[in-house]
């Protein structure tokens, strides 16, 4: 719920106009999120601290809503009051996560019920705390031979296996999802001796899928391939400019995977918090016999070059753009560079990019904290001579998935849809997508609800 709690109440509350209440709720977002961190340094308990003074200050907005048994507006009560001291005490214990203020009940079957069943039942306390103090040492002992064992591995093999991004699963069938075989993929199949199964010409492909810029994307995506094969280096600019005559690319074979396996970090481990973990991103048609495809949106890394571009938000947002993924496959390139005699394969991601509607720059709302994207506006134009929403990029370009949430209420009908990019669903994201500027943003926010309001 706390991951979700702005994106689900911002576009109710900016509708109605209560800026003040959603800047409340995610100042106490922001506070839960940063107090859920697994280390802590002065600059982070300096951010609790400044989310705190918010809090105290955009509560004052509820005084006209408090029930008739608090008609002073008062909000000095314990629990309230408990968190101006969570600060000094990750100071004094440490960060929070390693406390628990509730036990589950069910940790009395077996912290309780089962060892009480192993004894006779006589001195049974005693035969329990017996059984529980083996079971931590045995415990402590897989603890030590995990740490050896992961001593053993080197930091290298574990750096080549953690940023590489690979596909998921074998290849699919593509009669199983609907697309059919035609005879001029049967033929250039049959060519290369290939399996009818899992491969189809892009022309093919770009009818059944229904893509029409599909074709447009591959060919460019086919010739910088090869010029980075050769190793030539070209502008942006040159990257992104259409084929004069794409349709040489009509029968390339094309490959799909299900999605693509990226990493993350997590921030769980307090030695390393730049430590990755596996985040899979899907990308699959008939998700779970519903009939639908399943398409993840992700973050991409525009080209090697980082944007040159004045941006809002931090620098870990630099060059990084939001998008839909339409299809993670295979393509088979039976004329590659000069250097090689046999057909190359070259792994990349289909998607369609989000419009972003600030001069194409990361903006962070000073309001709700989070940034906003847009459906690509549908302006084809015959004379385009560069790449449009749909493109290609090679899955190291794949950087994680994003969460995205409808912007606007089911009833306004805005056209393109917009949506919010949600930075509270996970560690990676909530430090990456964020205003450069935000501490001193949120405080002149917050004594102006101050001095709008007031306090008593």
């Amino acid at each position: 719920m706390l991951k979700v709690m702005v994106p689900v109440y911002a576009p109710l509350l900016i509708e109605y106009g209560l800026n003040d209440a959603l800047q409340c709720i995610r100042a106490v977002v922001d506070f839960c999120t940063l107090a859920q961190y697994y280390t802590h340094d002065d600059e982070t308990l300096k951010y609790m601290d400044a989310a705190m003074t918010r809090i105290s200050h955009f509560i004052n907005t509820f005084r006209r809503v408090k029930g008739k048994d608090h008609e002073d507006g008062d909000f000095n009560f314990p629990k309230y009051h408990s968190l101006v001291h969570v600060v000094p005490s990750i100071r004094l214990f440490g960060p929070a996560v390693s406390t628990s203020t509730e036990s589950p009940e069910n940790l009395h079957i077996t912290s309780v019920k089962e060892p009480y069943s192993r004894t006779n039942h006589k001195n049974y306390d005693e035969q329990i705390l017996a059984h529980a103090r083996r079971s931590l040492q045995q415990l402590c002992l897989e603890d030590i031979n995990a740490y050896v064992s992961a001593q053993a591995e080197s930091a290298a093999t574990w750096d080549n296996q953690a940023f590489v991004n690979r596909p998921i699963g074998d290849c699919v069938e593509w009669t199983t999802i609907g697309v059919p075989l035609d005879e001029r993929s049967s033929r250039t199949i049959a060519n290369y001796g290939l399996s009818e199964k899992y491969w189809r010409t892009v022309a093919s492909l770009q009818q059944a899928l229904q893509i029409p810029e599909m074709t447009d994307a591959i060919a460019v995506f086919v010739r910088e391939m090869r010029k980075k094969a050769m190793g030539t280096h070209q502008s942006t600019e040159a990257m992104e400019a259409l084929e004069p005559d794409p349709h040489w690319a009509d029968n390339l074979l094309v490959a799909a995977y299900v999605g693509v396996r990226c990493w993350r970090r997590n921030g769980k481990t307090p030695s390393n918090i730049d430590k990755v973990s596996e985040d899979y991103i899907r990308c699959a048609a008939n998700w779970q016999n519903t009939g639908i495809w399943r398409r993840d949106c992700v973050f991409v890394r525009e080209h090697d070059e980082p944007t040159t571009r004045r941006n809002d938000a931090a620098p870990e947002a630099q060059g990084l753009l939001a998008a839909r993924m339409l299809l993670v496959f295979r393509i088979r390139d039976p004329a590659p560079p000069v250097y090689s005699r046999h057909p190359i394969n070259y792994q990349g991601a289909l998607v369609k990019l989000f419009h972003m509607p600030h001069r194409g720059i990361w903006q962070v709302n000073k309001t709700h904290g989070m940034s906003e994207v847009r459906e690509w506006p549908s302006t084809a134009s015959y004379r385009a001579t560069k790449l449009q929403s749909v493109r290609v990029y090679e899955l190291a370009h794949i950087v994680k998935a994003v969460h995205l949430v409808p912007a606007d209420l089911p009833e306004s009908e805005v056209d393109p849809p917009r949506y919010f990019v949600n930075n509270w669903v996970d560690w990676e994201s909530y430090n990456t997508i964020y205003d450069a500027d935000f501490l001193t943003v949120d405080r002149v926010e917050a004594e102006a609800s101050q001095r709008r309001f007031g306090s008593r």
